[in-house]
């Protein structure tokens, strides 16, 4: 069975994590960021 370095499982895993919101997988560091903080005050406003 072949190993995974850490590098190859960040990739898989950012692969996944983006299939699961939807969002394309060549996203710029800056709109990762902008959606994960949009997000998070979407969320926010659901618990008050």
């Amino acid at each position: 069975m072949a190993r995974l370095s850490i590098t190859d499982a960040h990739r898989t895993l950012d692969r996944a994590v983006f299939a699961a919101y939807n969002w394309p997988p060549d996203l710029t560091d800056q709109y990762l960021l902008a959606s994960l903080l949009a997000l998070n005050h979407q969320r926010a406003a659901i618990k008050k």
